[in-house]
């Protein structure tokens, strides 16, 4: 047990198929900067500490609370993210788009935390593996950007392993 999480060996294998299917869809081979690396692992660690934190959070608080403080730390950490860039300007027509980023960050955080609230981390990590899926359909709608066959088929394996890994927890009625 992990904070109260049953870690199956059903489930790390179906994390290793996942996991898997990344690399398809990373494809490192080589090309990539050791920094851009080093930036991928650490965002997703850091994900998976705080989906885990946040589990553990909504125990004892409520999901608003835990909503406030999770983007406030969002916010401190993009506010670290000017000292290596520093602030560019932004242009009048991108402000309106800016500001329904924001909003739609702030409200899928919150329907992120309530749903840690009422199921395991692996549930509704499961189900936000989804985001391969809506990549791929916004990258061709929005930006004509045609995904390679690996991409594809890792995007697959990720979505199965997260579908079984959903499911390994449901009770079947007897």
């Amino acid at each position: 047990m992990f904070f109260g999480e049953q870690l199956t060996l059903r489930k790390w294998m179906l994390g290793s198929l996942g996991f898997a299917g990344a690399m398809l869809i990373l494809q490192p081979d080589g090309q990539m900067s050791m920094l851009g690396s080093v930036f991928v692992l650490v965002s997703a660690l850091s994900y998976a500490a705080a989906a885990v934190v946040t589990r553990v959070l909504t125990r004892q608080d409520s999901s608003g609370v835990t909503s406030l403080c999770t983007n406030v730390m969002l916010l401190a950490c993009g506010l670290l993210g000017l000292n290596v860039h520093g602030w560019i300007e932004i242009a009048g027509s991108d402000f309106f788009v800016c500001c329904f980023l924001g909003l739609a960050g702030g409200l899928s955080n919150i329907l992120f935390v309530m749903a840690f609230k009422k199921s395991d981390v692996s549930q509704v990590a499961a189900l936000d593996y989804t985001v391969y899926l809506w990549a791929i359909i916004f990258g061709v709608v929005l930006f004509a950007e045609a995904p390679t066959v690996a991409a594809i088929c890792g995007a697959i394996l990720v979505m199965i392993s997260g579908y079984f890994v959903a499911r390994a927890d449901v009770k079947t009625p007897a």
